[in-house]
């Protein structure tokens, strides 16, 4: 009878046990699509059993694709070159100092893969659980990069259709912007993206040669890859364009080894800014619009002496001499006439807007037109409307300091 009695408590003990086991949820991947539930997640090595809310980031490209998901309000840190004004407030860390990550506890840390070994063991050794995503290197990869970000986010689910909906609207609004581009019997405009004279430039292997694409540009280094030229390339492929930083654009316009280029010859030389080439949110729409409105200059509207204007503004309608203008408000983003990025220009003109913009109708550029609204007389709804636009536009526009 006790016999009896110990393999019917090992037997219920062995069916509870199952019970538990089957009750817990195995960590699904990304890699094969959206899974049916959202936690726990495995996405680049690491394992998330719920919604992080607490978020270190240590990467100004991340922190770039953390906003066009709309996740910034989770994120607690971010390093120093992550300037975009959503982050203004929070707390600095040192990706060489684990310690300052360790003082502000986050849930989650998000760094790049290409970040340093040593640098990754001594984050690893401080107990931080850190999720390194690689940059990508087409569309295909830049969609993967969104999926993985917003599954850490927001789950397995619910997070990758998410990210994969952001990363098409933006990859929409790049084909947007190609669908514009002159046609020029076929020929693209050859071009070259370097970020120094050393040897450094985008390649046909990262992202930025799709952007390229996109601005009808033809990449003279697409047949590269890693981000490495031979210095030497550059002037014997003789691009027509190229885009630089500000302090290389001013040594190849100043240094007579460069005289000889097609691109400085004729003052192609282009100064792109800095954070334009290292993120990868909705700046590369700024920067793919940027590039070809240099490359075309055709597509800037020849009919309005306003220095705001950008590529392709369009009116709806005309009433005779005033120009109708489509109401822009929160959450918009530019579209193939980058209304928001010209209205966000002409706001900045004015003194209303202080900080970069990139074409994102966010709150930092609603604030800014409630105080240009109220500035002129009108009701301050942060929403700009046909009669908001035409006075922002106007002469008779009043300045933030008038």
């Amino acid at each position: 009878m006790k016999k009896t009695t110990r393999w019917m408590a090992l037997l219920l003990s062995c069916f509870l046990l199952l019970g538990m086991l089957s009750g817990c949820k195995q960590p699904v991947t990304v890699e094969s699509g959206a899974a049916e539930q959202d936690y726990p997640v495995e996405v680049c090595g690491v394992q998330v059993s719920q919604q992080p809310e607490k978020v270190a980031v240590l990467s100004e490209s991340l922190a770039d694709v953390v906003l066009a998901l709309g996740y910034e309000t989770r994120v607690i840190a971010v390093t120093e070159e992550c300037t975009q004004t959503a982050y203004a407030t929070l707390e600095r860390v040192n990706v060489n100092d684990p310690a300052t990550i360790q003082n502000v506890s986050p849930d989650l840390v998000l760094a790049d893969a290409s970040m340093e070994d040593g640098t990754k063991t001594a984050l690893q050794d401080a107990g931080l659980k850190v999720a390194y995503v690689s940059a990508p290197t087409d569309r295909s990869s830049y969609e993967k990069m969104y999926a993985e970000v917003a599954s850490l986010f927001e789950g397995a689910s619910t997070g990758y259709n998410n990210g994969v909906a952001v990363a098409g609207d933006v990859c929409q609004t790049l084909d947007d912007i190609e669908r514009i581009i002159p046609d020029n019997n076929g020929v693209l405009v050859t071009a070259a993206i370097v970020f120094d004279l050393e040897g450094n430039a985008v390649t046909g292997d990262m992202f930025y040669d799709s952007v390229m694409t996109s601005a009808g540009l033809s990449n003279v280094f697409s047949g590269q890859t890693g981000g490495t030229y031979d210095p030497a390339m550059l002037k014997t492929l003789n691009p027509s364009f190229v885009f630089c930083p500000e302090s290389v654009a001013d040594t190849l316009m100043s240094d007579s080894n460069y005289a000889g280029m097609t691109a400085v010859k004729q003052k192609h030389v282009v100064k792109v800014r800095d954070d334009e080439l290292q993120r990868m949110g909705r700046t590369v729409v700024s920067l793919a619009a940027s590039l070809a409105g240099a490359a075309y200059p055709e597509l800037l509207e020849e009919q309005s002496t306003d220095p705001t204007t950008s590529i392709g503004q369009e009116t709806s309608s005309q009433t005779g001499s005033e120009t109708e203008y489509a109401t822009l408000q929160a959450g918009d983003e530019n579209n193939t006439m980058d209304d928001v990025y010209k209205m966000q220009a002409r706001l900045h003109e004015l003194g209303f807007l202080t900080v970069e913009y990139d074409g994102y109708f966010g709150s930092v550029t609603e604030e800014a037109v409630i105080a240009f609204q109220e500035k002129n007389g009108l009701e301050g709804t942060g929403v700009a409307d046909n009669k908001t636009l035409q006075l922002l536009y106007s002469d008779a526009a009043k300045g933030a300091n008038d």
